[in-house]
């Protein structure tokens, strides 16, 4: 990850990150994002309280062929409450975050995949996923 920085923008930008960043309002600045980012990446975290107590539902979408491993991704999924616990015979029990692998990408090119959009468009129409916390799917479907 010390490798990341504006020097590698001119070989990034024939991805399908950096096809994204000329949408920017600067797309000038991308260098510059490139170099914080891999500072960023250099510098030690550990936000897994913090996302233990994400009070929201959230989508993980990860490629199969990716830099962060399945273990780590199964992990973190985990801090969301998903793949813990038994779901129920008729999935009453369930994570109301999810958990997408597309499979035959890498991180540099899954956002081009077609199933990308679907696996969000699931996500935002699910009533598990969106539903409000006063709501009886909500009250069943929380994880803890």
């Amino acid at each position: 990850m010390a490798q990341v920085g504006a020097a590698m923008a001119v070989n990034v930008m024939r991805t399908q990150t950096g096809a994204l960043s000329r949408e920017w309002p600067e797309p000038e600045r991308f260098p510059r994002f490139l170099d914080k980012m891999g500072r960023l990446l250099c510098e030690d975290y550990d936000w897994s309280g913090e996302v233990a107590q994400l009070p929201m539902p959230v989508l993980l979408v990860f490629a199969d062929n990716d830099s962060v491993s399945q273990q780590h991704v199964a992990q973190f999924f985990a801090l969301l409450g998903g793949g813990i616990r038994e779901p129920g015979w008729i999935n009453t029990r369930l994570s109301r975050s999810r958990l997408a692998v597309v499979s035959g990408y890498s991180h540099y090119n899954f956002l081009g995949s077609p199933e990308v959009p679907q696996i969000i468009d699931k996500f935002l129409s699910d009533p598990l996923t969106n539903a409000t916390p006063a709501s009886p799917a909500s009250q069943v479907a929380s994880p803890g």
